[in-house]
């Protein structure tokens, strides 16, 4: 990978380390560095490694679930896995305060008569002034939030930063519907399954803080890993297990998959049981397998002593021979 001919080669610590991850994930063999079975079904998903190699071990679970008798429970699975794959391939769409955006606050200038942009030359103190002024005033007319870097609030009045306290405070409100205390991903989940049931999408990104633009890419990609699981899921997971078992490779049918695609549509709510969370909470941990530690044990801390950090979470990486502590 490293002597691939780029146009425009990246540096080569970064191929190094994302080599380093492909095999971290079983997607490179260790000794002819070509792709395992594992990353021939991981390619077919147009998400990061990291994404496709989450979304495999959860229909790797699936399949388990199924095998066992829990036909219900492997379809929900499948479901929420693709469209956490798609959730964790976008930047998280909760949003503290609604911003008003360029376009609102162009328009706003414009009917103002302010011209914040002069050819040949710079804006002066007096137009900025007067922007920063026009900004506010649409603001506090609309309700709307607006982003302010380091020391822009100076100017703001305690009734304006009151209620941009507010409006944070109903952003917390309204994401505690989708809060999900064990998982982030698995919250982000919640809303996309809300957001797709909502008949006025637009006006539910509004009244629930989110960010409309992220959610649609965000369930047209789920829509996408859908079709590509049914399409792909039973050689990608006859591939994972290296059709070692015919009988357990053939639980994972097209017509499970189809089913599991349904049952995202047909929930009546987004509340996982314990086991199917856990058994996403696995699956998700499966694409950071470089990345995951463990606490240690009494016994491993009583041996570690050495008077420092009594009260962090002393912990051990799985994949590298370190320790480090979590402070709580």
């Amino acid at each position: 990978m490293v002597n691939f001919p780029f146009p425009t080669a990246p540096e080569p610590a970064a191929l190094i380390e994302a080599e380093k991850c492909l095999h971290a994930l079983f997607a490179l063999d260790s000794d002819t560095g070509m792709l395992t079975p594992t990353g021939q079904a991981m390619a077919v998903y147009p998400i990061s490694p990291r994404h496709a190699r989450m979304l495999l071990a959860a229909l790797h679970a699936a399949q388990d679930m199924e095998g066992k008798g829990d036909r219900k429970g492997a379809r929900v699975v499948a479901a929420f896995a693709v469209a956490a794959a798609a959730a964790m391939s976008l930047e998280n769409p909760f949003l503290r305060e609604i911003g008003i955006g360029e376009d609102a606050l162009s328009s706003t200038l414009t009917q103002a008569g302010g011209n914040t942009t002069k050819k040949g030359s710079a804006a002066s103190s007096k137009d900025t002034n007067a922007m920063r002024q026009i900004t506010k005033e649409a603001e506090l007319e609309s309700g709307d939030g607006v982003k302010l870097s380091k020391g822009e609030d100076e100017d703001w009045t305690e009734a304006d930063k009151v209620r941009r306290k507010q409006r944070r405070a109903a952003a917390n409100r309204a994401h505690s519907r989708f809060r999900n205390v064990h998982s982030d991903p698995l919250s982000v989940v919640n809303a996309l399954w809300a957001y797709e049931k909502a008949e006025n999408r637009d006006k539910f990104s509004e009244l629930h803080y989110l960010h409309a633009k992220t959610m649609q890419e965000m369930a047209n990609l789920r829509q996408q890993l859908s079709k590509l699981v049914i399409q792909h899921g039973c050689d990608a997971e006859a591939q994972l297990i290296g059709k070692i078992d015919d009988q357990r490779a053939s639980h994972l049918t097209k017509d499970f998959l189809v089913e599991s695609a349904k049952t995202w549509q047909d929930l009546d709510n987004h509340t996982l049981s314990q086991e199917q969370e856990t058994v996403l909470q696995q699956a998700i941990c499966a694409g950071w397998a470089d990345r995951v530690s463990r606490r240690l044990s009494a016994q491993e801390r009583a041996q570690q002593a050495d008077g420092k950090h009594r009260k962090a979470i002393r912990s051990a990486s799985t994949n590298i021979d370190c320790l480090f502590s979590f402070f709580p």
